[in-house]
């Protein structure tokens, strides 16, 4: 059995935490576990400055949890399948403290890039740290999609400040994707 799969590819999975020393540093420098102020205790013995453990400590600052809650989408597709059409993607909780839900609006588009009817995804609580993978269904068939809108509120239901880490590579694209989408209204 022939088996055809449409993948759309709206952004590509983005982790800060990549970002690890381990990376930039196969060998980490000798004093990298020293804390800001022992750095600063050391460059005042020493007279110089350690741009090695000062970058190490920049990197940590990025990739730390944060005090509240801090839901990330990070990654989101679209796929179609056996006559099954969804977008699917992640949610991190970058905080210390859980996300207790939120929301996802995905706006399909047709073959000439009209917009269809948006899709409300709703999701559940994220524990601190957690990755969340969701898949909204899409009942038409999917030539394409955007994500305009994603918000999540804490324990008291009060909205949080919600990332999308996927807008710059989407933003980057807009320009060639407005092409193509005037391209093919015109056939």
């Amino acid at each position: 059995m022939n088996k055809k799969y449409i993948v759309l590819m709206s952004s590509i999975l983005l982790s800060t935490s990549a970002l690890g020393t381990s990376i930039l540093y196969p060998e980490q420098p000798k004093d990298a576990h020293l804390s800001p102020k022992e750095i600063e205790q050391q460059q005042d013995l020493t007279g110089g400055k350690n741009k090695d453990a000062e970058l190490i400590h920049e990197l940590s600052k990025e990739t730390a949890l944060v005090e509240g809650p801090s839901p990330h989408l990070t990654f989101h597709m679209g796929l179609s399948a056996e006559g099954q059409n969804f977008v699917g993607g992640s949610i991190e909780n970058k905080g210390k403290v859980s996300v207790h839900g939120g929301y996802i609006v995905i706006l399909p588009l047709d073959e000439k890039c009209n917009p269809l009817n948006p899709i409300l995804h709703e999701f559940g609580k994220i524990g601190s740290g957690e990755i969340l993978p969701f898949r909204a269904p899409v009942e038409q068939p999917l030539s394409a999609y955007r994500v305009i809108g994603f918000n999540a509120f804490d324990d008291m239901g009060f909205p949080i400040d919600s990332v999308d880490d996927t807008v710059q590579i989407i933003t980057k694209r807009m320009p060639e994707e407005r092409k193509a989408c005037e391209a093919k209204r015109i056939q």
